[in-house]
């Protein structure tokens, strides 16, 4: 018996990335050398104390080297909204005003995130 599987957007998206990588498209540069200008707007949602959060900033740090970004920390424990949309799920990672990542995020993921979208308006 053979199972076939529905390919998912994403494992989609990560073998465009994985060819665009593999072509070259991104050697030696980082987004700003191939002209991409326009900064990303990431919005993390956090808390004071979160470690997990405290480690999201420090990842969006090391990609914002290679990326334009304009980073933006929110303090849900200043609007009971939010705590009550987020509390247990911070890091809560916006993206240009998407919700991307919730509770964890890597540099890897976050990467390929940028990538894609950068590819998108290449």
């Amino acid at each position: 018996m053979i199972l076939h599987r529905k390919e998912s957007v994403f494992n989609k998206s990560c073998a465009r990335i994985s060819s665009l990588l593999a072509m070259g498209a991104f050697a030696g540069k980082g987004v700003r050398d191939m002209g991409m200008e326009t900064p990303f707007r990431i919005t993390i949602y956090t808390r004071e104390g979160c470690e997990r959060c405290d480690k999201a900033k420090e990842k969006v740090e090391r990609v914002a080297r290679d990326y334009p970004i304009e980073l933006e920390m929110v303090d849900i424990a200043d609007n009971p909204a939010l705590e009550e949309t987020y509390g247990q799920l911070i890091p809560v990672v916006h993206i240009n005003g998407e919700k991307v990542f919730v509770s964890k995020v890597t540099e890897l993921w976050l990467r390929r995130e940028l990538a894609l979208r950068s590819t998108k308006h290449a």
